[in-house]
């Protein structure tokens, strides 16, 4: 049987997270892995009307709903890891 070291789980805001988390909380617990959670957001591309307009407020826009997106994600996995001590947290955004 292969030894699995490492769980990495995707972690995010949605109401399928809880669950998710669970189950690779499970799992860790199984195979007495190292379970760390990853939030990944993809990069906007802004494609304006006009060369310029509006380009910062969406810039700004964009910015604000990702920070407030991955804070909720990382509040998330913060509950789910008063749980557990062998937990990471990693944002890329």
């Amino acid at each position: 049987m292969t030894d699995i070291r490492s769980i990495l789980v995707h972690v995010d805001e949605t109401v399928f997270c809880p669950s998710r988390l669970r189950l690779a909380g499970r799992l860790a617990d199984r195979f007495q892995a190292m379970l760390s959670g990853i939030y990944a957001s993809p990069a906007a591309a802004l494609a304006p009307a006009a060369p310029g307009e509006a380009h910062e407020a969406w810039e700004t826009l964009i910015a604000s709903r990702t920070d407030e997106t991955q804070k909720r994600a990382q509040d998330m996995f913060a509950a789910f890891r008063r749980h557990r001590r062998d937990t990471a947290w990693q944002a890329f955004g």
